[in-house]
C-alpha cells in the first residue's frame, strides 16, 4: 500500500520537480482553470445537462457540475493487490463551477462552498450507505465570474473490498452578511467516473463508468 500511495502522490504533484518554474506554473494553472470554466459553461449552453440534480432549496446562483463522458466528474483509481500493495481504491472528485447569486444591478459577490459524499452499495439489500464525506471547501464567487475552487478536488482512499461506490456533490451559497448562514443549497450525483485499474505499477486499462466498482 505505501508504494501505491507514493506513486499516486508523485503523479499528482509532478510540478514540484520544477523548482524554478513556480511562478510560471501558477500563471499557466490560472489560465487553464479559466479556460476550463469558460469551455464547460459554453458546453452547458449548447448541450443537454450531463449532471443529475438530486435536490435544491433556498436561493442559489448559477452552477454546474463538471461531469461529462469525455471529462468525468470523478476518477476511480483501483490498485489491485500485488507486490507493492494490499489493494485500495482511490476516489478523486472534481470541484463544481459556482457563481454568486445575482442580487443587485451592481457586481455581487458571495462566499460559496462544496463538499463530496461517498456511498457504498450493500449488494444484498441494494441499499446505499454513506462511508466518507469531505470537509467543506470554500471560496468567493461573483455573479459574472464563477469559481472552480482553483481546480482543487478531493481525494479519498478505501481498502480494496470489492465495493461499489457512488458520489454526490453538495453546493452551498452563504449569506454575504453572515458567512456562516446557508442561503441556498444544491445536490448533484456524479454520473461519470474515469475508472483506472493498476497492478504492480502497470496501468491495465481505463474506461468511463457510471459508478466506481472494484473488480469481482
Amino acid at each position: 500500500m505505501p508504494g501505491s500511495i507514493d506513486r499516486l502522490s508523485s503523479s499528482m504533484k509532478t510540478t514540484r520537480k520544477c523548482t524554478g518554474c513556480t511562478g510560471w506554473i501558477r500563471r499557466v494553472r490560472g489560465q487553464l482553470v479559466a479556460l476550463i470554466v469558460s469551455a464547460l459553461l459554453l458546453i452547458g449552453r449548447i448541450t443537454a445537462s450531463a449532471d443529475t440534480e438530486l435536490g435544491r432549496e433556498g436561493l442559489t446562483g448559477r452552477h454546474r457540475l463538471a461531469d461529462m463522458y469525455d471529462s468525468p466528474g470523478a476518477v476511480c483509481d483501483i490498485v489491485l493487490p500485488g507486490r507493492d500493495s494490499l489493494g485500495e481504491t482511490w476516489l478523486r472528485v472534481n470541484p463544481p463551477i459556482m457563481f454568486a447569486r445575482d442580487r443587485t444591478a451592481a457586481l455581487d459577490e458571495q462566499p460559496v462552498g462544496w463538499r463530496a459524499t461517498v456511498s457504498a452499495l450493500n449488494e444484498e439489500t441494494a441499499a446505499w450507505r454513506i462511508v466518507k464525506r469531505s470537509e467543506m471547501a470554500r471560496a468567493v464567487a461573483s455573479d459574472d465570474l464563477a469559481t472552480y475552487f482553483d481546480g482543487e478536488g478531493w481525494l479519498a482512499g478505501f481498502p480494496l473490498s470489492r465495493a461499489t461506490y457512488s458520489v454526490s456533490v453538495e453546493m452551498l451559497w452563504f449569506d454575504p452578511r453572515e458567512p456562516q448562514r446557508v442561503e441556498g443549497r444544491a445536490m448533484y450525483a456524479v454520473e461519470h467516473f474515469a475508472t483506472i485499474l493498476r497492478h504492480d505499477g502497470e496501468t491495465m486499462h481505463g474506461r468511463t463508468a457510471a459508478v466506481c466498482r472494484a473488480p469481482h
